[in-house]
């Protein structure tokens, strides 16, 4: 990985940002995340696309039936639905985050004046957000392809968005038994279900192939029904499952496209 965030941390920050100031999604982004993922994506010297303007909104479309329809909005809607669970797990006493892998995500900056907060990300990933950002969130370099992190031994809550279906079992397992070291910790992260390659359900060949290119192929995934004998194998406990079309349509109608095949899992320990 070169000295720069990942292009899926890029890729999805800049999702975020376009959907921001989109004319019928932008709602769904609240003030300070959409300020805050253009901000980044400025920052890393790459064109902030506005929802605003008809001919971004064109371009985007475009990009997405060339890779994966809906994409876009599928992040602000994942992000959303993660952020409520973590605001739920905050209210019942959690008061440390740790975010795996955040890229350029905010909800750990926005979450930070509520509870200590950490992110464990690969350090040329880390590097642009530790210029923009002070004091505010403690920062642990971790590449979770190549090493576990140590974990801190406090009730914690974990979220991995996105993460795991970049990682192998083995790692997944990894980082799932370091985890496990807390004595109350809960986790929260998204998967894929199968496919052959490893991608949203509706990813075309070129955006497979744009995977395997910038080095970020899919390596893991689970059918969701066999999730709990996964999480029980390693300690945990389902606690709850949203399955994509159940976080999707809370949001938006079923007339909408958006990415399929990622859910979001919350699990327990002990």
């Amino acid at each position: 990985m070169k000295d720069a965030p990942s292009n899926t941390a890029l890729l999805v920050a800049s999702g975020v940002a376009f959907q921001s100031t989109h004319p019928r999604f932008g709602h769904l982004v609240s003030n300070e995340a959409g300020e805050l993922a253009r901000h980044f994506v400025a920052a890393a010297g790459r064109r902030v696309r506005s929802g605003a303007s008809r001919v971004d909104r064109l371009l985007v479309a475009a990009q997405e039936r060339l890779t994966v329809p809906g994409i876009t909005l599928h992040y602000v809607l994942r992000k959303r639905t993660i952020e409520e669970l973590v605001r739920a797990a905050i209210a019942e006493g959690y008061g440390q985050l740790i975010v795996l892998g955040a890229g350029l995500d905010t909800l750990a900056l926005r979450l930070s004046r509520q509870v200590r907060a950490v992110e464990v990300d690969h350090p040329a990933t880390q590097r642009l957000k530790r210029t923009l950002v002070t004091g505010a969130i403690e920062f642990i370099a971790a590449d979770l392809t190549r090493e576990t992190f140590k974990s801190q031994d406090e009730p914690a809550l974990f979220v991995a968005e996105a993460v795991f279906l970049y990682l192998t079992e083995v790692q997944v397992r990894g980082v799932l038994a370091e985890i496990r070291k807390v004595k109350r910790a809960r986790l929260i992260f998204t998967f894929w279900e199968p496919r052959q390659p490893m991608n949203f359900k509706n990813a075309t060949p070129f955006a497979d192939w744009w995977l395997r290119r910038n080095g970020e192929p899919g390596r893991w995934a689970i059918a969701p029904e066999n999730l709990v004998e996964f999480l029980a194998s390693e300690g945990f406990s389902l606690i709850e499952l949203a399955r994509d079309d159940d976080y999707h349509r809370r949001y938006v109608s079923e007339h909408v496209p958006l990415a399929k095949g990622e859910h979001i899992a919350v699990a327990g320990h002990p």
